[in-house]
């Protein structure tokens, strides 16, 4: 696709718009997999060079949006593993650079609908007897990492009036007053069940915080926030940067292995504690 799509190769869409509509669920997977190399490939082209990319996605993004509306009620694997691709496709497209022509208030409205329902939904009891270190990977988690992913990166490139290139200050002013606050109350919610010491995705909780991150300078979010911050500060932000039992273990036994993974930069991008 990276090399034969639009020149050599235009009957890919139709490809990928015939299994995505296909009514055999087994080739759904697939398709989702090729679409999302073709969004990849034009991640982090400029607005001009993208042409190709945005004539497919306007077939594509209203069908990706009426599917995972169809598979949200459905938390089997398969299913979640679906909206994970799908929300993977969302992000790859608007991740550098928003289509307004693609996505307009109404439509991100439906999106913002969804990214919300997968942040807030329960993970289901069974994955508890999963052990810790490999809960992070199931797509449950996964799938809640990617909405939160998408939503955090919204606030901070479009979602911020006085931060947005002036094509985006419309967008940014509509998503802080439609948006900010009702994703923010689902974030304080995952923060209180971590409070509570229930198993939270350190993905999951990382993204979390750079949310709140960015709300602590908007007055509409701030509001809503401060009534929890001394709680999130006491139990959530402190005990994450604190220097834990299994930090003097590790230094104890492997003082380089400590060193390495404590001030390792790519470590950085994905660490709660950075986050806090």
């Amino acid at each position: 696709i990276k090399h034969d799509f639009p020149g050599r190769w235009t009957a890919v869409i139709d490809k990928i718009g015939f299994y995505l509509q296909s009514q055999n669920s087994g080739s759904w997977l697939g398709s989702l997999l090729c679409l999302y190399q073709l969004v990849k490939t034009y991640e982090y082209k400029k607005a001009e060079e993208r042409d190709p990319l945005i004539a497919a996605m306007q077939i594509f993004l209203p069908r990706l949006q009426q599917q995972i509306i169809q598979l949200l009620p459905d938390t089997s694997h398969y299913s979640v593993l679906l909206q994970k691709q799908i929300l993977k496709i969302f992000y790859a497209l608007v991740q550098y650079a928003l289509p307004l022509q693609l996505v307009n208030n109404q439509t991100m409205t439906h999106w913002m609908e969804i990214f919300r329902t997968v942040i807030d939904r329960e993970v289901p009891a069974e994955t508890l007897q999963v052990d810790e270190d490999d809960r992070p990977e199931l797509v449950w988690w996964k799938c809640k990492k990617w909405a939160l992913h998408i939503v955090t990166r919204l606030f901070e490139r479009y979602g911020s009036p006085g931060n947005v290139t002036k094509e985006y200050f419309e967008f940014s002013e509509f998503f802080l007053k439609t948006y900010a606050v009702g994703i923010q109350q689902v974030l304080l919610k995952i923060l209180d069940q971590y409070r509570q010491k229930q198993y939270i995705a350190s993905r999951v909780l990382q993204q979390a915080l750079n949310y709140l991150n960015h709300g602590v300078i908007h007055s509409v979010t701030w509001k809503q926030m401060k009534p929890h911050i001394q709680g999130i500060s006491e139990e959530v932000i402190f005990p994450l940067m604190c220097y834990k039992d299994e930090d003097e273990e590790l230094w104890q036994e492997d003082p380089y292995e400590y060193i390495r993974m404590k001030f390792d930069v790519f470590e950085e991008y994905v660490s709660p504690a950075t986050a806090a």
